[in-house]
């Protein structure tokens, strides 16, 4: 049977099956009074609160954009940027953690072949990921996979994280002009988290979590990585087709930016409110 014919088979359930887009967003915007509680802890920390991280994945908020065969919602993006916005009305350097730390699952559903978004997505589908799309790790070819190292500045929302999403380029071969770049998706306590963030080391935005991260010869299989050419496809991503769903055909930059602009709009929304 080919894959698109099984596009609604659900492998891991997710924990609310009947969790509406409403109510979704209806508890991020009750938790605005709470978000705006520990707005100084988490300039400090240089990210939200832990306990706030408990309530947004027992909000659902992580689960948001996530293929429903893994555990997710596949909420639209309407909804997801509703939500969104409420909690930046809260803090916006929280909502740009909690942004960009959610909207990388359309990537992987989109891009990583089904044996990829197993793994990493996982047997309870928790999958929380910042991701750096500058190239700046290296990933030499090894048995089955590739050993990846760098240095990725402003990567929003690892400290809660269970992933990291990163750029890396493999040594051009034989016959090849330049490296290829790619994306790679390893497990969060495989990467170190630099100390280079919060408590005023910027001038705003202290809470966001964009810490840089660092790799020393980590060995990515080849299933949870993914080619980076995604600006000169011209079809549909095999995503889309494999979870019955166009939220996964993979034109990703639009919500990418969209996801820059909902802090800002959350911020306005928090001056509005005095």
């Amino acid at each position: 049977m080919p894959e698109s014919a099984t596009a609604r088979v659900i492998e891991v359930p997710a924990p609310e099956p009947d969790l509406t887009p409403h109510e979704i967003i209806a508890r991020a915007r009750a938790l605005i009074p709470q978000i705006r509680d520990q707005q100084d802890e988490a300039e400090k920390l240089g990210h939200h609160t832990a306990a706030l991280d408990r309530e947004f994945v027992g909000a659902g908020f992580y689960r948001m954009l996530q293929p429903r065969r893994f555990g997710g919602y596949e909420f639209d993006m309407p909804t997801f940027w509703k939500a969104m916005i409420a909690v930046s009305s809260g803090d916006p350097g929280t909502g740009w953690g909690l942004t960009l730390g959610t909207h990388h699952a359309l990537v992987v559903g989109a891009y990583f072949p089904p044996d990829g978004q197993r793994e990493i997505f996982g047997p309870a589908g928790e999958f929380r990921c910042p991701a750096r799309a500058a190239p700046m790790g290296t990933a030499e070819p090894a048995d089955g996979g590739y050993v990846v190292s760098g240095s990725w500045d402003y990567c929003s929302g690892i400290a809660h994280a269970t992933h990291f999403m990163g750029n890396a380029l493999v040594p051009a071969r034989d016959g090849q002009d330049a490296p290829t770049n790619i994306v790679t998706v390893m497990p969060r306590d495989q990467v170190t988290v630099l100390d280079d963030w919060g408590d005023g080391v910027t001038l705003g935005m202290n809470s966001s979590g964009s810490n840089g991260a660092r790799v020393e010869g980590v060995f990515v299989p080849a299933r949870c990585t993914a080619l980076s050419n995604w600006t000169r496809m011209t079809e549909p991503a095999p995503g889309m087709a494999w979870h019955g769903n166009p939220l996964y055909c993979g034109r990703i930059y639009a919500v990418y930016h969209a996801g820059l602009v909902i802090p800002v709009i959350g911020a306005a929304a928090l001056g509005a409110d005095g």
